[in-house]
């Protein structure tokens, strides 16, 4: 399997993006991380737009790191698709806040002059960024291209907090693969099991459509998912925000296992 591996960062912008290419696979493989993920930093910071899409409201958070970062990883992008001209399949990943970013790339992408272009989403403990009107948009040009993946009680997914007022809260996008761990393995530490780690249901979480908004399309997180088993609704497990997801532990370097 041939592949390519090129890493873009800035001291003033802390997004990192790694991509790679897998011509025995077709597909480019955009992988994308933020700055650690912190439910504390995220509780005290300011809260608020601060960005607008055409379409809706972004996280202040999120918008300027991408606005600044997009046109390095457009460009890398582009260039895989120079060095493999037939490939047409791209797959962005993120973990945490590279989630959000990961789903920024992929509405980059679709601004493209490639018909063809086969874009999906994968994202991992990823928090809300969106208003509901952004959020509409964004489900409906990525239908059925967006998998958001979350883990037992990961506190990630529910920050920042939802507000009473529907059209100017955080929300999610559909649709998401809840993973229910049959053991509790995110902090085993270095006493993990291969055998443990690999023991997890996956449920389809089907959202709420979410009427009496002044909004068409509204869908609300299911409850009986991530949102429905958090410890304490705003204080859950930081823990298990790293995984195991499908049997392997995300954002933990080996020699802390």
């Amino acid at each position: 399997m041939n592949h390519t591996e090129e890493s873009l960062s800035s001291p003033d912008v802390p997004l990192y993006v790694n991509a790679f290419t897998s011509t025995e696979n077709g597909e480019i493989i955009v992988i994308l991380r933020g700055k650690e993920m912190n439910f504390f930093r995220w509780m005290t910071e300011r809260v608020g737009w601060g960005f607008f899409d055409p379409h809706g409201l972004i996280d202040h958070r999120f918008g300027g790191l991408f606005q600044a970062a997009s046109e390095g990883i457009l460009w890398k992008i582009e260039n895989e698709f120079f060095k493999y001209p037939k490939i047409n399949k791209v797959r962005t990943v993120g973990h945490g806040d590279g989630g959000v970013y990961a789903i920024l790339t992929a509405l980059l992408l679709l601004q493209l002059n490639k018909p063809d272009l086969d874009v999906q989403v994968y994202t991992f403990g990823q928090p809300r960024f969106t208003n509901p009107k952004l959020t509409i948009h964004i489900n409906k040009v990525l239908a059925g291209k967006i998998f958001r993946i979350t883990h037992t009680d990961d506190n990630i997914p529910q920050i920042p907090l939802k507000k009473p007022n529907v059209k100017y809260s955080y929300w999610h996008l559909e649709r998401e693969y809840w993973i229910s761990s049959i053991c509790d393995c995110s902090t085993g530490g270095a006493n993990l099991d291969e055998n443990l780690l690999s023991m997890y249901i996956v449920y389809e979480c089907v959202g709420k459509i979410i009427t009496g908004t002044g909004l068409i399309g509204v869908i609300d997180e299911n409850p009986e998912c991530n949102r429905g088993h958090q410890e304490d609704k705003q204080l859950a497990t930081a823990s298990s925000h790293f995984g195991p997801y499908f049997g392997s532990i995300m954002g933990i370097c080996p020699q802390n296992l």
